[in-house]
């Protein structure tokens, strides 16, 4: 009966530390397995957002283009008649500048956006009192250029 009880336990031994064993190096495939799957998922989140950035910076600079063309085209920033003032073309920057910049204000940069808001600021406050001060056009003028050396700084970034 001692055989009989030692083959059993030896057996059972043998099975228990095998199925023990295929257990152990289950558990860590799958623990290594489901780390390169979280590792895979995270590098295609970092692409994708790599590449959506990448869009978002071509687009911005597109439109930073076509500002810049229509500013080259179109004379807004004049000598005024006032000494060490200088003349705003409201109308001019209203009908070919502004709605450039209104078409793509979601992808410029917040500077920008700034002046572009504080020159529209100005222009309905000329609107609004129906006569403007020389002060206030050469203020639009002076963050107009601002408006275009940010936008002209960032091609050297």
């Amino acid at each position: 009966m001692d055989a009989t009880l030692i083959t059993v336990i030896g057996t059972l031994s043998g099975t228990l530390i095998g199925t023990l064993g295929t257990w152990i190096i289950n558990d860590q495939k799958n623990k290594n397995d489901n780390k390169q799957a979280e590792q895979r998922r995270r590098w295609e989140l970092e692409d994708k957002e790599r590449a959506e950035s990448y869009e978002k910076e071509q687009n911005k600079f597109l439109a930073y283009n076509k500002i810049l063309k229509s500013a080259s085209e179109h004379m807004i920033v004049t000598t005024g008649n006032y000494i060490n003032l200088r003349d705003f073309k409201i109308k001019i920057y209203m009908d070919n500048v502004r709605p450039l910049i209104y078409e793509n204000l979601h992808i410029l940069d917040k500077e920008v956006v700034s002046r572009v808001r504080k020159i529209d600021t100005e222009i309905d406050k000329m609107n609004y009192l129906v006569d403007s001060e020389p002060e206030w056009i050469d203020y639009c003028a002076q963050l107009y250029d601002e408006m275009l050396e940010m936008i002209e700084h960032k091609y050297l970034d």
